[in-house]
């Protein structure tokens, strides 16, 4: 399988530019601080659970979540989570990373920075995604987290530059990419790379808007397929479609099983909406 070049998230944030957008008005600024040193913690080898967890409890946000989380249906734990320890021990620590990221940005229908249709997209992607990872042995929580970010890049753009530079009627983002070189894909992975998210997810991000010919990692074409799978359903997100699914289904031997993801789809699309109120 042809892999596309891999840039660690350090190269990247290095590469690209993204002071203008770490403070936008998208990331919610008194909690960028937190989350950074966090994250930052979640990535020190000689950290320990309860240090994660302390820190992880001073933010009532994520702590709300990650409870919520470890005792849905969809997890099924053998015993409730009460208190952050246990769900840490439930999720793992990558689940927490990914949920820690995800709380930088306000994922409601509320928020005003939201592009229209980014949230009902980003919650099919991920479902998309869960059910493909399903099917292949794949990290199921780590798809649907990676994917339900897939177009953060989109967020930050329309957050930085107004709204109208990211076009409503599921068409690519219009001005703005061209204006400063800059694509939406790039600029969301290099701004997670900055906030230390491993390079996994950094990478798989930002090349979600490749096509399958030119391959990628397991979570790479699982996050692409989902995305795919999500917009044959008739889920729009406000930059351009990804493709057809059946050529990333086939790269994953898939193919004959893509009605069966649709079906799955709709049902982790249910679970997370749920989640995600």
């Amino acid at each position: 399988m042809f892999r596309l070049k891999c840039v660690s998230s350090s190269e990247l944030a290095e590469a690209v530019d993204v002071s203008p957008y770490l403070n936008c008005a998208a990331l919610v600024s008194d909690r960028s601080a937190y989350t950074v040193a966090l994250l930052e913690l979640l990535d020190d080898p000689d950290a320990d659970r309860h240090q994660i967890s302390e820190l992880v409890s001073a933010d009532p946000v994520l702590v709300s979540k990650l409870l919520v989380l470890a005792n849905s249906a969809w997890i099924a734990a053998r015993a409730p989570s009460t208190n952050v320890w246990d769900a840490s021990r439930v999720l793992g620590l990558t689940m927490v990373r990914n949920l820690a990221a995800a709380t930088l940005v306000d994922l409601s229908s509320s928020n005003p920075h939201l592009p229209t249709g980014y949230l009902e997209h980003a919650i099919a992607s991920a479902a998309g995604a869960a059910a493909v990872a399903e099917r292949v042995g794949g990290k199921v929580r780590d798809a649907w987290s990676v994917a339900l970010l897939h177009d953060l890049g989109v967020v930050l753009l329309a957050s930085a530059h107004g709204r109208e530079a990211v076009s409503s009627a599921g068409r690519s983002i219009l001005s703005e990419e061209q204006r400063f070189g800059l694509d939406h894909a790039t600029l969301g992975a290099a701004v997670l790379g900055e906030m230390r998210m491993p390079n996994l997810v950094c990478e798989t991000i930002r090349e979600h808007i490749e096509p399958p010919d030119l391959g990628g990692s397991p979570m790479s074409l699982t996050v692409r397929a989902g995305i795919a799978m999500a917009e044959s359903a008739g889920v729009t997100g406000s930059s351009a479609p990804v493709g057809e699914p059946e050529p990333f289904l086939r790269r994953l031997g898939l193919e004959r099983e893509q009605a069966e993801i649709a079906t799955d789809l709709e049902t982790h699309a249910d679970r997370l909406t749920d989640l995600l109120k």
